[in-house]
Parts: C-alpha cells; sequence; structure tokens
C-alpha cells in the first residue's frame, strides 16, 4: 500500500525509560519512508536527557522548537532565505 497523498511525520520519543521505544519508533519510520516513498520528510527526535518534571530548560525548549520549526518549514516548503 503506498501512502503518496500523506504529508511528513514528526515522530518523538524518549528511550530514557523504556529502550524498545526507540526501536519501534525506528522501525515505524522506516515502514512509513518505505510505504510513502520517501517524497516526504520522516524525522525521528530522540530525547536522550528527558525526565519526569514541571518544566524544561530554556535550552531544550529552543532545540525542540527549532527542529519543529524546521520540520514544518521543510514539510510546506517555506523558504528560509
Amino acid at each position: 500500500m503506498l501512502l503518496s497523498g500523506y504529508g511528513g511525520f514528526n515522530i518523538s520519543v524518549t528511550p530514557a525509560f523504556d529502550p524498545s521505544v526507540f526501536v519501534m519508533a525506528k522501525k515505524f519510520a522506516g515502514r512509513l519512508q518505505a510505504a510513502t516513498g520517501a517524497t516526504a520528510p520522516i524525522l525521528i527526535r530522540v530525547e536522550t536527557k528527558a525526565g519526569h518534571g514541571g518544566g524544561k530548560p530554556v535550552t531544550k525548549v529552543i532545540d525542540e522548537d527549532a527542529d519543529i520549526y524546521a520540520f514544518l518549514f521543510r514539510t510546506l516548503r517555506i523558504p528560509t532565505e
């Protein structure tokens, strides 16, 4: 089944609590890539130092937002220059 009508996928995962989650995310991304014909971007964002808590440090928020915006700009073909 070819999923060429779908847009890009942004997959966020942390292997800190269960390493099998990361493995499953990689398998999921690989199957999506094969099913879409690799025409749409597929991003896996792995946060290795995630944990429980009420807030994130500002640097983590900036990094995460930068990845999300870069993904959106590429997916929506918004010029960056």
